[in-house]
């Protein structure tokens, strides 16, 4: 994605219906994106035109307060350090400065359009933020650069069991293809659960109108 969403997302997200349910509830937004900072970078982070570093011996140092500075002092020195970008983004998002964190994996996107886990952590956070047109884009990417991947399905099937309003039977839909994709993986598992609970929850009713008495 390009450009910026549609509104400023809110400077301190809140955490609505159980946001993300079974999986951002059991280990947090935090987690999954340093997990997918992982998988983003390389082991160490040598010249290139990826983004990292000149240094050819330099590895990422995250220490409390200082990380934010670091990352941004890289970028300055590098302005295509992808990586420096992912972990600047990430950090904000954390930290509530959604707006940023956004236009960060927008650029770091922008650098590297065919990288499927930058795509899922991008659209994990503007799921975060509640953006939920823009993260259906980025996960529907993700999926499409790596149709064997359950977690982009997975999330999309949390992305409309949470929006404003629910659609409930695309959510269960998204949820069987990611156990379809990859049964025996973990979110396989966590799609089921939800298939369950869908599955277990009645429909809402139309509340009845009183009939008005003369």
């Amino acid at each position: 994605m390009s450009g910026r969403p549609g509104r400023r997302p809110p400077q301190r997200q809140r955490t609505r219906r159980g946001y993300l349910l079974p999986l951002l509830t059991a280990i947090g937004i935090g987690a999954i994106l340093l997990a997918l900072i992982v998988a983003i970078l390389p082991p160490t982070l040598g010249g290139g035109s990826d983004g990292s570093s000149s240094d050819s011996g330099n590895t990422v140092q995250v220490t409390p307060g200082a990380e934010e500075a670091q990352m941004r002092a890289r970028i300055k020195d590098n302005p295509k350090d992808v990586n420096a970008m992912v972990i600047l983004a990430s950090l904000l998002a954390n930290n509530g400065e959604g707006t940023e964190a956004i236009q960060w994996y927008s650029k770091a996107v922008d650098l590297k359009p065919d990288d499927e886990t930058l795509r899922v952590a991008f659209g994990t956070v503007l799921m975060q933020y509640n953006f939920y047109l823009d993260a259906e884009i980025q996960l529907q990417k993700a999926h499409e650069l790596t149709p064997s991947d359950p977690q982009p399905l997975y999330l999309l099937g949390q992305l409309y069991e949470n929006k404003t309003p629910a659609e409930p039977d695309k959510a269960r839909q998204y949820y069987q293809q990611a156990v379809s994709a990859s049964p025996d993986s973990v979110y396989a598992n966590l799609a089921n659960d939800r298939i369950a609970a869908l599955n277990a929850t009645p429909a809402a009713s139309p509340q009845s109108t009183p009939v008005a008495t003369p």
